[in-house]
């Protein structure tokens, strides 16, 4: 039943706002109805249950919701957003937070079978679809199977030349840097490559979090590599870094690392992910509510705005949806994060299958699954805009992550409160 908190209301000098929470929904007022509705609410609780039955259809009318369709089964498309490659699960690093232990997701070592990801691009992929947008190289650390990206893009190449495919595909790596050499820059160059370089701040902090399997630093080669690439003119489409409990011991802010890696590397987007799960490493229960709003105003009031002017998505990525992934084994998952879950694998490239039976119920299983299946999100107002990933609340430390909600909450309302009196919300 509807409820005096399930609105937000705000003036901005002379023009007031409304913000209805349950379908993210902004009407702008003139004083007197603002006035009408402050009424309105501070008389709820004492509405019978009746008569808030037929306010809350009324609100439901006057704050028309926008929601998105679902998303198609990639069986009815001839169309796949992104194509994920997971070449291998072996990585040479040893960060102390890896979510993938070690980057073996649990899992026998492996790599992928180069013949075999040759067939299902020359052959498989042209059977049912004919549009790639992205291809991403992920691991381990992909660059240790250097040789098999060159391979997969050369088959690429292939199918566009012959017509098979609409359009060479937009080529992205994931990768800790430390194996870039000036061949694989010019490489990353030639083909167009954008580059992900996971780097975790400054060299004291970097080798402690990031060492070799050995225990080396391993600062010095991420930093050459950044450098190389710069020289080589290569897309560096982000640096990320992951925000842990050494940092803020160290008094280190996600300000100082974006005002560090700005001042060492130039005009390079950044993405600062808070450390969270198992880890002693994490801030799942130290997370500092006034520091985490700054930041997210600074690097996602844009994305915000859209969402409040009704162009956001309902659903967090589209994994499974209108992209998939290929792991080390061959078997077709929705992403990286299903290494390891079997009851997540939606089919297999040693069989030739690329969609097995069960892929529309899974399907239908993501597409609700923040309204139905994961109970603490039925019923939160932000569950359309919060940042957490399918895997992460189905496989990954939910009791952890769901410790966050409060805080998420209260950051979207803050954010939501600040836009609209600076006046850029209309």
């Amino acid at each position: 039943m509807i409820e005096k908190n399930d609105f937000l209301i705000e003036k901005n000098n002379e023009s007031y706002y409304i913000f209805y929470k349950k379908n993210l929904q902004f009407k702008k007022v003139d004083q007197i109805n603002f006035d009408k509705f402050e009424l309105l609410l501070s008389n709820l609780e004492h509405m019978p249950e009746s008569e808030l039955k037929k306010t809350e259809n009324y609100l439901n009318k006057i704050f028309i919701s926008n929601k998105n369709k679902r998303f198609k089964s990639l069986l009815k498309t001839n169309k796949i957003s992104k194509l994920e490659i997971i070449l291998n699960n072996k990585c040479n690093l040893s960060c102390k937070y890896c979510y993938a232990n070690g980057g073996s997701y649990n899992q026998e070592i492996n790599a992928i079978d180069s013949k075999k990801i040759e067939n299902l691009i020359s052959k498989i992929i042209p059977k049912h679809f004919n549009d790639i947008g992205t291809v991403m190289f992920f691991g381990g650390e992909p660059l240790i199977s250097f040789k098999t990206i060159v391979r997969i893009v050369d088959k690429f190449e292939y199918l566009y030349s012959s017509g098979l495919i609409r359009r060479i595909p937009q080529y992205t790596i994931v990768t800790n840097g430390t194996l870039i050499t000036d061949e694989i820059a010019r490489f990353f160059y030639e083909k167009d490559f954008g580059v992900t370089i996971s780097i975790d701040g400054e060299e004291n902090v970097h080798n402690i979090l990031r060492p070799f399997k050995n225990g080396d630093a391993s600062f010095d080669y991420v930093d050459k590599a950044i450098f190389l690439l710069k020289k080589y003119k290569v897309n560096i489409q982000l640096l990320e870094v992951t925000y842990t409990l050494l940092h803020r011991n160290k008094n280190i802010s996600k300000d100082d690392l974006k005002f560090y890696l700005s001042n060492r590397y130039g005009d390079i987007s950044i993405f600062i992910s808070d450390c969270i799960g198992d880890s002693e490493l994490s801030l799942a229960d130290d997370l500092n509510l006034d520091e985490n709003i700054n930041y997210e105003k600074q690097s996602k009031l844009a994305t915000l705005r859209n969402i409040i002017n009704s162009n956001y998505d309902s659903n967090y990525c589209d994994a499974g949806r209108e992209s998939f992934a290929i792991s080390p084994s061959g078997k077709m998952i929705p992403c990286h994060f299903f290494m390891g879950h079997n009851e997540y694998i939606i089919g297999d490239l040693n069989k030739e299958i690329i969609f097995n039976k069960n892929y529309n119920n899974l399907l239908e299983y993501f597409n609700y699954l923040k309204d139905y299946h994961i109970k603490e999100c039925s019923n939160c107002w932000i569950k359309d805009i919060c940042s957490e990933c399918p895997a992460s609340l189905l496989i990954y430390n939910k009791d952890n992550l769901l410790k966050q909600c409060n805080i998420r909450r209260k950051q979207k309302e803050h954010i939501i409160r600040d836009l609209i009196k600076k006046g850029e919300i209309y």
